[in-house]
């Protein structure tokens, strides 16, 4: 009995500290989601980091434990019976002194010493453990909070210009300007990029906040400025991932019907909506999302496979193929005369190490950060057929990254940067100017808005605050919040209404 509780915690101090210093070096501390998701879907998430990486985490999770829970108890025995020899042989006290009996005692195999070690390694380690895995935070942020309520400002009132300009709105796959540091890479990868837009928009301090840091994600905060939560936020499965976020919009009849997005303001105003990506639009449940929110056609891969397309990545078509594609949705649209918006989703950029596109190939791309800046280029190359075509005459433009990259094969370097923020650009043909440096997602929505310029009474929509145009400095905004993504994070009674029938957005 005593030999296996002694085996049993030599293992669990060892597994635990192993794995803090395994999940701080490939990951940083996570939320108790993501860990609890990545636990239970653990094959699908080591399989992308390669061979070497997998071995390594089977040595150090798996089977060092083993090896300590094994070793650990016969290991103390030796070393406590060899100090008790030395303990006989050196102190010649008469054992019936206090001391002596409390040595003996002490130095006994199979008494206290083999089960006080890892009880202390144990109770050091669990609880950088429980940070490491955000279980601290968990239950912190586990009571309803009303903050999302005194804040989200319901879209309403909205006026449409009298002539509307256009909106292509791309999204770039976890592109961040860390990839701009040349003092990282030897050169700015996106250099082609930052040139054709050296006169745009930007917001040098656009920061991820918490539960925008994958793509639904990203598109539902930008688009209809709030955070994308479950109905019932309280559902302890989804709490700790084991129903997964990402499955959220794949497993309801409607994705989030009672909230107004950007979609169905520009719907209702007359537009045309469109999505062009390359990855399966039932993935996360982002072509119910688009379909539901105002817009007319939704492109993926299955459509690619339609017309022909037969070469996929794990994610999808290339990006190559995709801006080409998005070139002929762009003129065919333009040619109509009404109205429009393209939203596009890029595919190539993304985690662990890049796909690799024919067009990239052939410049010479060969790892994550050729890639990136092949990507800049073909960007860079798209916008100046838009202005070759004279698109950016009637057309506002906006380029973004969905969100801060995930962890990557070039981690360590990303690492070096102390603070990373997403890579935007925002083009109006009628000029604007930013109003602060600062940007979260919520705030492209009101953002885009006043870049097209309509009226919607006042700089705030949702949870977001206009970046361009007049700013209200006397008003107390989401800017002005400390702790924002922990008091994000709570459950708010609003998304009863977010996930309601569609007459609950004249709320």
């Amino acid at each position: 009995m005593g030999d296996g509780v002694a085996s049993f915690l030599w293992w669990l101090a060892s597994l635990i500290t192993i794995a803090n210093v395994w999940i701080v070096l490939n990951f940083g501390p996570l939320e108790l989601s993501q860990f609890v998701y990545h636990l239970v879907n653990i094959a699908e998430v080591i399989r992308p980091m390669g061979a070497g990486f997998i071995v390594i985490s089977v040595i150090a999770i798996i089977v060092l434990p083993i090896t300590v829970g094994i070793m650990g108890p016969l290991v103390t025995r030796r070393l406590v019976a060899g100090a008790k020899q030395a303990y006989v042989a050196h102190v010649e006290t008469p054992r019936s002194h206090w001391y002596s009996r409390l040595g003996h005692r002490v130095l006994s195999p199979g008494l206290a010493v083999t089960l006080l070690v890892p009880s202390l390694v144990l109770g050091a380690s669990t609880p950088a453990f429980a940070h490491n895995i955000g279980a601290v935070s968990f239950v912190q942020n586990a009571k309803p909070s009303s903050f999302i309520e005194a804040f989200y400002e319901f879209p309403k009132d909205i006026s449409t210009p009298a002539k509307p300009l256009n909106l292509v709105m791309i999204y770039v796959e976890s592109l961040e300007n860390t990839y701009r540091n040349p003092d990282l890479w030897g050169e700015n990868l996106l250099d082609s990029l930052d040139y054709e837009t050296r006169d745009w928009v930007t917001f040098p301090d656009f920061r991820e906040v918490g539960g925008t840091g994958w793509t639904i994600a990203g598109l539902v905060a930008s688009q209809c400025g709030v955070l994308l939560k479950e109905k019932n936020q309280f559902d302890i499965r989804q709490q700790l991932g084991l129903k997964s976020i990402n499955r959220i919009g794949e497993q309801v009849d409607s994705f989030m019907p009672g909230i107004t997005c950007l979609g169905d303001i520009l719907d209702d105003a007359g537009y045309t909506n469109h999505f062009v990506g390359g990855a399966d639009p039932e993935f996360a449940g982002k072509g119910k999302f688009f379909q539901e929110h105002g817009y007319d056609s939704v492109k993926g891969q299955p459509y690619w496979e339609s017309i022909g397309e037969a070469d996929f990545t794990k994610w999808g078509l290339n990006d190559d193929k995709l801006l080409g594609y998005a070139k002929e949705e762009l003129d065919a649209l333009h040619a109509t005369g009404d109205p429009f918006a393209l939203t596009v989703l890029t595919v190539d950029t993304h985690r662990p190490e890049g796909y690799l596109s024919d067009t990239c190939e052939r410049k010479g791309a060969e790892d994550l950060p050729g890639i990136v800046a092949c990507t800049s280029d073909m960007l860079a190359e798209f916008l100046r057929y838009m202005k070759k075509n004279g698109y950016l005459e009637d057309t506002v433009v906006v380029v973004t990254g969905d969100h801060l990259s995930m962890p990557n094969v070039v981690q360590d370097t990303m690492d070096l940067e102390p603070h990373r923020t997403i890579y935007n650009r925002f083009w109006s043909p009628r000029g604007a100017q930013p109003n602060r440096s600062e940007l979260v997602h919520f705030s492209i929505l009101p953002t885009v808005l006043d870049l097209l310029e309509f009226d919607f009474g006042g700089t705030e929509m949702a949870l977001g605050v206009s970046g361009v145009g007049p700013r209200d400095t006397r008003k107390f905004s989401i800017y002005d919040v400390g702790d924002l993504d922990d008091k994000l994070r709570r459950p708010s009674e609003l998304y009863k209404i977010f996930w309601d029938t569609k007459e609950s957005k004249s709320s």
